[in-house]
């Protein structure tokens, strides 16, 4: 939240310059090194096979990786607001109409997401130790397998938590 605040605080009152600088080709390597920053700091401990030995890589991360992504949504948004090829790309993936539908499961998906977690990979740990080939040999292969197993059970259980909690709940209002 703090870095949130220092962005605004900087866009608020310094636009001109903050506007001049993310739109130059240094503002825009920034913001494509947020979405770096993002996007590696989601996936590093399944792309790490050390992550889980090293207690201290461990402490590491979990200390820095929310002040990281911090910074970069930060420079992301920073970086998106001129009009250059960079917001004109990112608009076109994150504003696409795909995204509408999720957009409606999010609070479902934030609901749920864990406790299917907390079933789905324990249980793919324990067929994969069981039962050697069901799943990939790579780890980053059965990470990506356990996670789209998870994702898929916790979307459908979010539609039925949409349809059948949230709008009828959401219809009361009116």
């Amino acid at each position: 939240i703090v870095i949130g605040c220092i962005a605004a605080y900087y866009y608020y009152f310094f636009k001109a310059s903050v506007m001049a600088f993310f739109s130059g080709m240094a503002g825009q390597l920034l913001g494509v090194f947020g979405v770096a920053l993002i996007v590696g700091f989601f996936y590093f401990p399944i792309l790490d096979v050390k992550y889980n030995d090293n207690t201290m890589l461990q402490i590491v991360f979990e200390t820095i990786k929310h002040n990281c992504v911090g910074v970069g949504t930060a420079l992301m948004i920073l970086a998106s607001l001129p009009q250059t090829a960079f917001s004109r790309v990112l608009k076109l993936v994150l504003g696409n109409r795909v995204w509408y539908p999720l957009g409606q499961l999010a609070y479902s998906n934030y609901i749920f997401h864990l406790m299917v977690i907390a079933v789905v990979v324990p249980t793919g740990v324990k067929i994969a130790t069981k039962n050697p080939g069901v799943l990939p040999d790579s780890l980053l292969l059965t990470s990506f397998v356990l996670a789209a197993i998870s994702y898929g059970i916790t979307l459908f259980i979010s539609v039925l938590s949409y349809l059948f909690l949230e709008r009828p709940i959401m219809n009361l209002r009116r």
